[in-house]
């Protein structure tokens, strides 16, 4: 396991980090390359043996740097597209990257990096402070792209993965300043529903954009992405509510499964380029 999480590690950072490396002026758009190298780094720690207290750490640790990649990444996505979408509607949308709220949640995410590896009860407070004045500053950015202006499923998805990317801060900090709240819920709001909806939707985007050059190509692979967020819910409702798991488990495993069956079904088909594309090789 360890030789495997390296080799991914290694790999990662061959593949990724030159891509950012000194390629970036200002300093938020530097923090992608360590974060990147970090993610790459706490995988192979997890699987080193470290132990019960260094592996939660590790957990945590891994959770905060998904969650500032998200953060930026998801921004720089979902701003120019709400934009696009909003221009094309004929009306302009002036809060679109947000410089100043996407630097102050990144400092938060740093510090509350930083703060978690401290095990005094005091730096726990600061960090459940610092993420959940970051999971409301995500709010606020979300906001400002008015939603509720958007019609287009594959925007509204994004949206929706960008939503619990707040809510999973929000989780998150309120369960390091009150331990009688489930760290797992955070987890589940984090990966499955920010992560899974970010990754579902930015895949699916990619691909019709590369076969139709029209992300709305396909309205139904939309619709499916919506077993995410109900995996999701499985998953955190019940350790909220203290509730029986184990149909809510195979729900949300089934959930999950059936939405990442339809993404490959979406791929396979979208596996060619457009015929007007120049990836598209000339007849020999």
């Amino acid at each position: 396991a360890l030789a495997g999480a390296a080799g991914f590690a290694a790999g990662l950072a061959w593949k990724v980090l030159p891509r950012f490396l000194g390629a970036a002026k200002k300093w938020r758009n530097q923090t992608v390359a360590p974060v990147v190298a970090a993610l790459g780094l706490l995988s192979a720690a997890a699987s080193s043996g470290f132990g019960a207290t260094y592996d939660q750490r590790v957990l945590l640790e891994a959770l905060l740097l998904l969650a500032a990649l998200m953060f930026f990444m998801g921004g720089r996505i979902i701003a120019p597209a709400v934009a696009g979408y909003a221009q094309s509607q004929g009306r302009q949308l002036a809060p679109r990257v947000q410089p100043h709220l996407e630097g102050a949640v990144l400092i938060l995410l740093g510090l509350a990096l930083v703060l978690n590896l401290l095990s005094w009860s005091l730096t726990r407070q600061l960090t459940g402070a610092a993420l959940i004045t970051a999971g409301v500053l995500t709010i606020i950015r979300l906001l400002r792209w008015q939603p509720w202006h958007c019609a287009r499923p594959d925007l509204l998805i994004l949206l929706l993965g960008y939503t619990w990317l707040a809510l999973g801060l929000l989780l998150f900090g309120l369960s390091t300043w009150l331990a009688r709240l489930p760290l797992s819920a955070t987890l589940h709001a984090l990966s499955v529903g920010a992560l899974g909806s970010l990754t579902f939707a930015v895949m699916a985007r990619t691909r019709l954009i590369y076969r139709f050059r029209d992300p709305a190509a396909q309205p139904w692979i939309q619709a499916v992405a919506l077993l995410i967020s109900l995996a999701a819910l499985a998953r955190v409702l019940p350790t909220l509510l203290n509730l029986s798991r184990p149909g809510w488990l195979l729900l949300a495993a089934a959930s999950w499964s059936l939405a990442f069956l339809a993404l490959t079904l979406l791929l396979w088909r979208c596996r060619t380029a457009h015929p007007d594309s120049t990836r598209v090789r000339p007849d020999r």
